[in-house]
């Protein structure tokens, strides 16, 4: 997919740069517009993109308590053994700690959520939101994962802003005036 600060809003129109400002104008504005539409649960059934926020919800919830676990647990080793250096990596300065195990295990199961939660965001945006609360999930998972250090590079959080904008723009065309 082009990077989304390349895609223009509308035939004919200059490219818009995408950004987390513009995502969080997004979520504010869909639940006035969504108040003159018709829901999913209005129907009966239940959105799919529901499912996937909440499995996406979960995976972080998992991945952050394992983190803090994680970093409680290597605390305790650098207090009891010292830093790990270059010349005396972890893996041979706490080897004999069976705490170094549950660690390394800690970090593998923390590495699972991060894998889960990387899938769950590829399967959401990877099917068009069909309603205006599958928009809001999308943008609530977009915002949940939209990197928090400025010197952090990436184009696919742009992609998923764009793919957001384009799906409230496809729902709302022709049924709200902006």
């Amino acid at each position: 997919m082009p990077k989304a600060t390349q895609q223009p809003t509308t035939p004919g129109t200059a490219p818009v740069a995408t950004s987390r400002r513009i995502l969080l104008g997004a979520a504010a504005a869909l639940p006035l517009a969504a108040a003159f539409l018709p829901s999913a649960g209005a129907s009966g059934v239940t959105d799919p993109m529901a499912a996937l926020y909440r499995q996406f919800v979960d995976a972080e919830q998992r991945g952050e308590a394992l983190s803090a676990s994680a970093m409680a647990l290597r605390t305790s080793l650098v207090l009891r053994w010292g830093h790990p250096t270059q010349q005396q990596p972890a893996y041979t300065l706490w080897a004999h700690d069976p705490d170094y195990v549950a660690l390394r295990d800690l970090n593998d199961r923390c590495d699972s959520c991060s894998e889960e939660s990387a899938r769950i965001i590829d399967a959401m945006f990877a099917a068009p939101a069909m309603t205006l609360e599958a928009v809001l999930y999308k943008i609530r998972v977009a915002l949940a994962s939209w990197p928090r250090s400025p010197d952090f590079e990436s184009d696919i959080h742009e992609d998923l802003a764009f793919d957001v904008l384009q799906d409230a723009a496809r729902l709302l065309a022709g049924r709200v005036e902006l």
